[in-house]
């Protein structure tokens, strides 16, 4: 492999840890606030969690993953805000840029900006 897929790969592996980890803080957040968003976001995210695990993880498509990231969250941001409509829900997009930003590539930034993050 060259250096560019082994960099691709190795934040790919960051990306997906992190993703888990928000999940994870996400769920105990919207239970606590009782919020209706809990089953979309229990099911859409744990669904693009387990996709995005398994193709980092068995390494298919490496250099497209950082695409699949953005499509993945932003049809969970709208998901939620479908759902639930609040000030504090405008932060999630600072955070999916700020996620995006790890690649350290704009091509993934503009396709965010296309995608209507």
């Amino acid at each position: 492999m060259d250096f560019r897929v082994e960099e691709i790969h190795k934040r790919n592996v960051l990306l997906v840890k992190i993703l888990w980890i928000a999940l994870i803080f996400s769920l105990v957040v919207v239970l606590m606030t009782e919020s209706a968003a809990f089953t979309t976001l229990l099911v859409g995210g744990v669904m693009s969690g387990v996709l995005l695990h398994m193709l980092t993880w068995k390494r298919i498509g490496t250099v497209y993953i950082p695409y699949l990231f953005v499509i993945v969250l932003t049809l969970l941001n709208v998901a939620l805000f479908m759902s639930v409509l609040n000030l504090r829900m405008f932060l999630i997009i600072y955070f999916i840029l700020a996620l995006v930003s790890l690649y350290h590539d704009y091509r993934p930034l503009l396709f965010m900006g296309v995608a209507g993050d």
